[in-house]
């Protein structure tokens, strides 16, 4: 899935992916697919690319469709139920905010889905969302400068 957000970051003119958050694991994990430690880890998309990782057996990997929205809402909560929040500390309403932020940013960030599906059943059995990063500061920069991609809610 990460090959799929790394062409459509391009595609929309990003320079850097940027990843706000990753467990000990998902740091090990983002590190074989071209992230660098940091404060953050990033993605430099002009770099060369990096070498191919084995190809999935059993697994399609698709663009989103408007109706994988659901599965990509429901993974992006199950994705902060396994850090270890408890229901308890996600918004009441996390699937209506996911959905209004999808929305929104299918309009103005570039929003795109990618799914992972079994290929036999063809049930969804990963996802990730990435678009434009928009904040949390006042973007005055051209984007010549700094244009930014991000994922979130990459589960599998």
């Amino acid at each position: 899935m990460m090959e799929r957000v790394k062409e459509h970051w391009r595609s929309i003119g990003c320079s850097t992916g940027l990843l706000l958050y990753a467990s000990s694991e998902g740091q090990r994990v983002y590190s074989r697919v071209g992230f660098s430690q940091g404060t953050m880890l990033l993605f430099d998309l002009p770099a060369a690319e990096r070498p191919q990782l084995e190809p999935l057996r059993d697994v399609v990997l698709e663009r989103g469709t408007a109706e994988d929205t659901a599965a990509v809402v429901a993974n992006w909560k199950r994705m902060w139920l396994e850090t270890g929040q408890s229901e308890e500390q996600l918004e009441p309403q996390l699937e209506e905010l996911t959905r209004q932020f999808v929305e929104e940013a299918s309009e103005s960030l570039e929003f795109r889905s990618f799914v992972a599906r079994d290929s036999e059943s063809g049930r969804v059995v990963g996802s990730v969302g990435c678009n434009l990063w928009r904040g949390p500061l006042p973007l005055v920069l051209k984007p010549s400068a700094f244009h930014f991609g991000t994922l979130w809610g990459l589960y599998v």
